[in-house]
């Protein structure tokens, strides 16, 4: 493996590993949210939070495979 194939090799693994970081951040904060927001606020909050990590979910799965 070349020099820049390796360079290249490695920012990948820094991006995909930014990405699964944010997207279970997202799921596990999104339980923080269910817990600790008011109740008129509570619902919608989670909803969107889970929205927002299937959709960072999608581009992270593509560059995967």
């Amino acid at each position: 493996m070349d020099e820049a194939a390796k360079n290249r090799f490695k920012w990948k693994f820094y991006r995909l590993a930014v990405q699964l970081n944010a997207i279970v951040l997202l799921f596990a904060l999104s339980i923080v949210v269910y817990l600790l927001v008011r109740i008129p606020y509570r619902i919608p909050a989670v909803i969107s939070m889970l929205i927002l990590g299937f959709f960072a979910e999608i581009p992270f799965n593509k560059s995967v495979a």
